[in-house]
C-alpha cells in the first residue's frame, strides 16, 4: 500500500486490545543495513482474516520512533474507517482502493499524525513486525507491520459512529497562537488554525467560531492561556483544541568567523474538555531555528521546524486535569 503523505498532526490513546484471531501472530524485531527497507514495506502481506498496515517513524530513540510508526499505521486505519462511514461504503473497498488522490491529500496525512479521539474506537490492532535502522543525525528509523482482524472492523466502525455522534453535539473551539520572541505578545497563527479547524470538521467535530482576543493571553504559560480562553468562551463551547508556539531561549552564537542567531522553543497541542477541566491529550515538541541573517528569520525557521515535528508525531503525554 502506497504510503500516505500529508501536511500536518488528539485524545487519550487507550490501550489496544490484543489480536486474538485463530491466526497466531507474534511481534518480531529485525535489524538490517541502513537504508534497506523490509520487503513487506512495499509488498504488504494479505490475509483472509485481517488487514495489514505499514507504519514508519523516525525518532531520537527506538521507543520514540516506534511510537510514531504505530501512530502512522493506526492513523491509516482511522482514515479508512472514517472514509467508509462518510461514503457509506465498505472498509474492504476503501482498503483496496487506496488511491493516488488519497495519498496526496493533506487531510489524509493528518489522520496519520495528529492523535485523534478516534484511536480509542479501533479494536484489536496488533503489531506483528518491527524493524529498526539508523537514521540521519543520530536518530532511528522504524518500520512497523500491523494487522487488524476483519471481525474487529465492524465493531470499530460502530464505535467510531457513536464517537462522531457525540462530538457532533459538542461545541468545540480551535485556538492556535504564536508568542512573539521580541515583544512577548501573543498573536493568532491563522495558517495552523485554519488547517486544524478543517481537519477536525472532517473528523466529525462540531467546530464553532468564537471571539477569542488572543492579544489578552499574556505570558507563556499554556495553562494560563487556557484559563483565560475558558473565561472568554463562557458557555459557548464545551471542548477546546489549543496549540501554541512558544520561544524559550534566544541567543547569538559564534563559531570561528561564522556568527548566527538561534531561537529555541516549544509547540504544545492540547484537547481539553472545558466543563470538567479534563485534558484529553497533550502533544509537546521542542526544536530550534537558526539563521545567519536575523533573529526574525531564526524564529521563522523555529516555527517551520515545530510544525514539521507536529506532522511527524512527537512525545505523547497522558491526559489528566488542569489546575486552573
Amino acid at each position: 500500500m502506497k504510503k500516505i503523505l500529508g501536511w500536518v498532526m488528539i485524545s487519550v490513546l487507550l490501550p489496544m486490545l490484543a489480536y486474538s484471531g485463530s491466526e497466531k501472530v507474534n511481534e518480531s524485531y529485525e535489524y538490517g543495513k541502513p537504508g534497506w527497507e523490509p520487503d513487506w514495506v512495499n509488498n504488504v502481506p494479505t490475509s483472509s482474516k485481517g488487514y495489514y498496515f505499514v507504519g514508519t517513524g523516525n525518532g531520537r530513540s527506538k521507543a520514540n520512533a516506534k511510537k510514531i510508526a504505530k501512530q502512522d499505521a493506526l492513523g491509516q486505519v482511522i482514515l479508512m474507517v472514517n472514509a467508509s462511514i462518510s461514503s457509506d461504503s465498505t472498509f474492504s473497498s476503501q482498503y483496496e482502493e487506496s488511491s493516488e488522490a488519497e495519498a496526496d491529500s493533506a487531510f489524509a496525512g493528518g489522520y496519520r499524525k495528529i492523535k485523534v479521539r478516534g484511536r480509542s474506537a479501533i479494536k484489536r490492532f496488533k503489531i506483528v513486525k518491527t524493524r529498526f535502522e539508523k537514521g540521519a543525525n543520530n536518530t532511528f528509523d522504524c518500520y512497523l507491520l500491523a494487522i487488524i482482524p476483519k471481525k474487529a472492523v465492524n465493531k470499530s466502525m460502530k464505535d467510531m459512529e457513536n464517537l462522531r455522534a457525540t462530538m457532533a453535539k459538542t461545541p468545540t473551539v480551535v485556538v492556535a497562537v504564536t508568542i512573539n520572541p521580541y515583544s512577548k505578545e501573543t498573536y493568532q497563527n491563522e495558517q495552523l488554525q485554519d488547517y486544524l479547524e478543517q481537519f477536525y470538521k472532517d473528523q466529525g467535530y462540531n467546530i464553532i467560531s468564537a471571539d477569542v482576543d488572543v492579544g489578552k493571553l499574556k505570558g507563556k504559560s499554556p495553562r494560563r492561556h487556557i484559563s483565560k480562553i475558558k473565561k472568554m468562551l463562557g458557555k459557548k463551547a464545551k471542548n477546546l483544541i489549543y496549540v501554541s508556539i512558544t520561544p524559550k531561549r534566544v541567543r547569538r552564537e559564534t563559531t570561528g568567523s561564522f556568527s548566527y542567531y538561534v531561537v529555541e522553543g516549544n509547540l504544545s497541542l492540547r484537547e481539553i474538555s472545558l466543563k470538567g477541566k479534563k485534558v484529553n491529550s497533550v502533544q509537546n515538541f521542542s526544536n530550534k531555528g537558526i539563521s545567519k541573517y536575523s533573529l526574525a528569520k531564526a524564529f521563522s525557521e523555529l516555527e517551520k521546524n515545530l510544525i514539521a515535528d507536529l506532522l511527524g508525531g512527537g512525545e505523547e503525554e497522558e491526559g489528566g486535569y488542569l489546575d486552573y
